[in-house]
């Protein structure tokens, strides 16, 4: 009887059969995990590429205006964020837009739910983008004329039958009068922008209509002032 058992207990440690099986369920979940890495980390490259696209669109619709008041270049952004994330798969975006005559910063980031991690506990990827554009006005952008007074109520003033016209460039009023910007009688000018720090007073007389609400510009504008006349 002894002999028997023992004869079964050498049979039962040199039967092979069943170890694939083992190994095969010992290596499961790793292989699993792989795949379902390889799966999740598509989609994050592919929502990160969505979600990037949508952020520089955003950034160069702020920086592209010529001259503006920020909350203008804001604006724009916002918007184009907006748009651009409705033509994407993307849902509950968060972003920051940091918006200025010096440069536009979006900041966006998306949770992206994932499908085989998620049985790995990894529930979601964090998929954050960065982005900035710095505007026409930084970029060497023409001034014809700078007001730096910031108190002076005639800041940029037309009256009479004066006609002025500058449609290349464009003038900047450092002035927070609510008359910085104003025109009367039968004046007209023409620009490609004309913004103040203050308000205006006959705006009609402006083409396009000056904007209001901007950031006051002194030393970095008369610097590129200077450096587009010394270089005609």
């Amino acid at each position: 009887m002894q002999h028997g058992n023992s004869h079964l207990v050498q049979r039962l440690i040199c039967d092979l059969r069943g170890n694939a099986s083992i190994l095969f369920g010992l290596l499961l979940l790793p292989i699993v995990g792989l795949i379902g890495l390889s799966i999740d980390y598509a989609r994050a490259m592919h929502a990160h590429s969505e979600l990037q696209e949508a952020a520089d669109a955003a950034a160069i619709a702020g920086a592209r205006l010529p001259a503006t008041a920020n909350y203008n270049r804001y604006e724009a952004a916002t918007k184009l964020l907006a748009a651009g994330l409705e033509l994407t798969s993307l849902s509950g975006v968060t972003s920051s837009i940091n918006a200025s005559n010096a440069e536009v910063v979006v900041k966006a980031e998306y949770a992206l739910p994932t499908v085989m991690l998620g049985l790995m506990g990894i529930e979601e990827l964090q998929i954050k983008v960065s982005t900035g554009a710095r505007s026409q006005i930084e970029n060497r952008g023409v001034a014809c004329l700078l007001c730096l007074s910031e108190t002076s109520s005639d800041g940029l003033h037309l009256q009479g039958i004066n006609q002025a016209a500058a449609e290349n460039c464009w003038a900047w009023v450092n002035s927070s009068s609510a008359t910085s910007i104003n025109a009367d009688g039968a004046a007209k000018a023409t620009a490609q922008g004309c913004c103040t720090v203050g308000g205006t007073s006959g705006a009609a007389h402006f083409g396009p209509a000056p904007y209001t609400a901007c950031a006051p510009h002194g030393e970095s504008l008369c610097r590129t002032v200077r450096e587009h006349i010394s270089g005609h």
